[in-house]
């Protein structure tokens, strides 16, 4: 997983989330590339809600990895 923004999250959240994303990414190297999903999933942002937080993210299937583009305070909605 990388982050492409900077954000202070609690470090247990950190695991929690790097966690799911590996579970994520997991399932989705199961699925065939030829998948018409893989085409939506290249060019879609991807939404995970966890621990107060939003986490906008993108699955690089050439790279093989889970990009984080946003991450949203949910408790402070005027934050970045």
């Amino acid at each position: 997983m990388v982050y492409t923004v900077e954000t202070e999250i609690p470090a247990q959240l950190r695991e929690q989330v790097g966690a799911t994303f590996k579970q994520i990414g997991q399932v989705a190297s199961t699925l065939p590339e030829s998948t018409a999903l893989w085409r939506s999933l290249s060019d879609s942002v991807l939404q995970l809600e966890l621990g107060g937080y939003r986490f906008w993210y993108r699955v690089d299937r050439r790279d093989n990895i889970i990009v984080v583009v946003h991450i949203d305070d949910l408790e402070r909605p005027n934050a970045a």
